[in-house]
């Protein structure tokens, strides 16, 4: 039951391998170097396989999606975790969304950093 309405839930549990390969993929679409695709590559390789929950309601619409990770940074022994929940409630209302301020983001490559990839 999601806000008292009947749910079915199901999870997928993405693959190691399948990451690997989207990840080559993806690199490959976008012109990485070499040295980029192999961070990139190191990267998944220290990832736990996401698992994504969906939950449907009696008509197919999604009432909540949960995706749950875990990356490890190379060589530092350090590792964080992180989930996502998204509850979609009043379907047909209007909606607005905002892009958040510029100082609650970071760009790619400090993300990178803060994981210990080289850019």
């Amino acid at each position: 039951m999601i806000d008292g309405v009947s749910c079915t839930g199901y999870a997928v549990t993405l693959s190691r391998q399948s990451m690997i390969e989207a990840a080559r993929t993806e690199s490959a679409r976008l012109g990485y170097s070499s040295a980029m695709t192999a961070q990139e590559l190191s990267l998944v390789q220290h990832m736990s396989p996401p698992t994504v929950t969906v939950w449907l309601d009696a008509q197919g619409l999604v009432r909540e999606m949960s995706l749950n990770l875990g990356v490890q940074a190379n060589g530092l022994g350090s590792s964080a975790a992180a989930g996502l929940v998204i509850d979609y409630t009043h379907f047909g209302a209007p909606v607005q969304i905002t892009a958040p301020p510029p100082s609650d983001t970071v760009s790619y490559q400090s993300f990178l950093k803060a994981t210990g990839a080289k850019s």
